[in-house]
């Protein structure tokens, strides 16, 4: 960055600390910034272990939060994170050349604080909700309406937002981390008549978990692997009424997901399109990188990752019986298993973690003049 940088102040805010996608993604972005000089205050949930936890030359603030069953008691620490996030801005009222960095729609109270003391407002915005409660509404509206640059992580959720022309908004795509790509360079995953079904996702229904469960039971000559963002209590609680096929292994959040992929044959993303639209797909992403063929909705960012018939498949989760027939055509294909593993190899490529640096770098830069 510019010789400037010595002064440039990023005041960040994410909601939820923990081991998913977007977590990922801001640690390895405020990692980069860090070592380009920029002082960097971060507000979230350190109470809880996730990416954010791992990255050095920040300083971390911790805000109280956590996932509970209890919708209410969620409501309350949300609110209070808010405040929290709304008040703590008053601290940097006198501070020169400070941007305010929002990691999802959620943490809306920063961006009205920032607002209220005229700070720049940047949004890193990984989702566009379907569910459309009021605290969805009202954070999409608040990032729309406040930001002064959004950045978007694919087209789809650029698009789906309708700010595909505004030069306030720009995309910057996800990537795999420089670990990862050096591990995954020289794997080849290996052809298996019985194969390794890989799938990494929230506890959630809308995230396809009962789909993949009932996979498993119609495909018993196949292994699943299924490793939700929970721990064990959560998993124990959420198949509590079910009886589970014995070709299934269900692992709460792992840190070190790169030996799942070595090990497996084949990754599944079962989003349920008029539940959950996915807007990238890292762990896709990352799978495609060690060479796995994939098979994700027909909708969404992941499209951008998964070419039909190329590198995976697009089949909508809620069709069991061509998911089914798909997973038996590349467990039967030789040919096609390896060609969907090369091309996909190639295209996570693309995704390029320097390319993407630069265009925050950018941004930062651009942003502060």
């Amino acid at each position: 960055m510019k010789s400037r940088n010595h002064r440039i102040k990023i005041i960040c805010y994410h909601l939820l600390n923990d081991y998913t996608g977007s977590t990922n993604i801001l640690s390895a972005n405020l990692a980069f910034l860090a070592s380009k000089g920029v002082n960097i205050d971060v507000y979230s949930s350190f109470n809880n272990d996730g990416f954010l936890s791992e990255v050095n030359g920040i300083n971390k603030i911790n805000v109280y939060y956590k996932f509970t069953k209890s919708k209410f008691y969620r409501l309350v620490l949300f609110v209070i994170a808010q405040i929290r996030y709304f008040f703590s801005l008053f601290k940097y009222s006198f501070s020169k050349d400070v941007t305010v960095y929002v990691n999802t729609i959620l943490p809306f109270g920063a961006t009205i604080g920032a607002f209220f003391l005229r700070k720049r407002i940047v949004y890193h915005i990984h989702e566009y909700p379907i569910n459309r409660s009021v605290i969805n509404r009202l954070g999409m509206f608040i990032a729309t309406n406040l930001a002064t640059k959004l950045i978007f992580v694919s087209n789809y959720v650029q698009e789906s937002f309708g700010l595909t022309n505004e030069k306030r908004s720009c995309v910057i795509r996800n990537y795999i981390s420089e670990r990862l790509l050096v591990t995954s360079a020289d794997h080849t995953p290996q052809f298996n008549q019985q194969m390794n079904i890989l799938m990494i996702c929230s506890l959630r229904v809308y995230k396809g978990v009962d789909v993949f469960v009932e996979l498993a039971r119609k495909l018993p000559n196949h292994r699943f692997t299924l490793i939700v963002s929970a721990d064990n209590d959560e998993i124990e609680s959420y198949f509590s009424h079910q009886e589970l096929p014995s070709n299934l292994l269900i692992l709460p959040t792992q840190k070190d997901l790169q030996k799942f992929y070595s090990t497996a044959n084949l990754c599944l993303n079962l989003s349920i399109p008029d539940q959950c639209i996915e807007t990238f797909g890292l762990t896709v992403l990352e799978a495609t990188a060690y060479g796995l063929p994939a098979i994700v909705p027909p909708v969404g960012g992941v499209t951008e990752i998964i070419e039909d018939g190329k590198n995976g498949f697009l089949v909508d989760p809620r069709d069991i019986t061509t998911l089914t027939r798909t997973i038996n055509e590349i467990a039967t294909n030789e040919t096609l298993y390896y060609k969907l593993s090369t091309n996909g190899k190639a295209m996570a490529k693309r995704f390029n973690r320097q390319k993407s640096f630069e265009k925050l770098e950018e941004v930062i830069n651009a942003i502060g003049k």
